[in-house]
Order: structure tokens, then C-alpha cells, then sequence
């Protein structure tokens, strides 16, 4: 099942899978050995928890670009707002 990570808090990430329904979420030891971190907006594949455990992330997917700060992946959009005049805009 693929789903898109949609927060991340403490180790437990929230993923909607494909059909909408929402799912708690910890990485694998795989992933963490491999010191892969999920971002918000990451396509993975999930295996979901039954009752009130949590699921797991099996994999992410390739994206096909990311930010580091705020950390997102698989952006489309990017809207950049600052002041005309004041205060005087603080390029870095």
C-alpha cells in the first residue's frame, strides 16, 4: 500500500494512503540505519497498523526534489511573500 506522509512528530509520522484513510506510522530500522529520515510530502509504502498499533514505512519512494529547511519533499508549488518596502526585505 503507497500512501503520503503528511507530519511527522517524535518519531511517529502520519501517512494518508491512497484512498484517504489516515494512518500512524513508525520508520523501520532499516530506514533509520540508513539515517533516511521521511519528509512531509515523501510517497512511501506503508504497512498498516491493526487496531490501536501503529503502522510502519516500508520505503520511500524516490522524490523528485526536496527542501531542507522547512524540510518538505516532492514540491510542486512554491509561493515566496516578503514586504515591498517595510520593513526592507532580508534577501538571505
Amino acid at each position: 500500500m503507497q500512501g503520503i506522509i503528511l507530519r511527522g512528530i517524535g518519531g511517529f509520522y502520519t501517512a494518508m494512503d491512497d484512498s484517504g484513510a489516515l494512518h500512524t506510522l513508525r520508520a523501520q530500522g532499516k530506514i533509520r540505519r540508513e539515517r533516511l529520515k521521511p519528509k512531509v510530502g515523501d510517497r512511501v509504502e506503508l504497512a498498516p497498523g491493526e487496531g490501536e498499533e501503529h503502522g510502519w514505512i516500508l520505503r520511500i519512494l524516490p522524490r523528485k526534489n526536496e527542501l531542507i529547511r522547512p524540510p518538505v519533499s516532492n514540491i510542486d508549488l512554491i509561493c515566496i511573500v516578503v514586504a515591498a518596502a517595510t520593513p526592507d526585505p532580508d534577501l538571505m
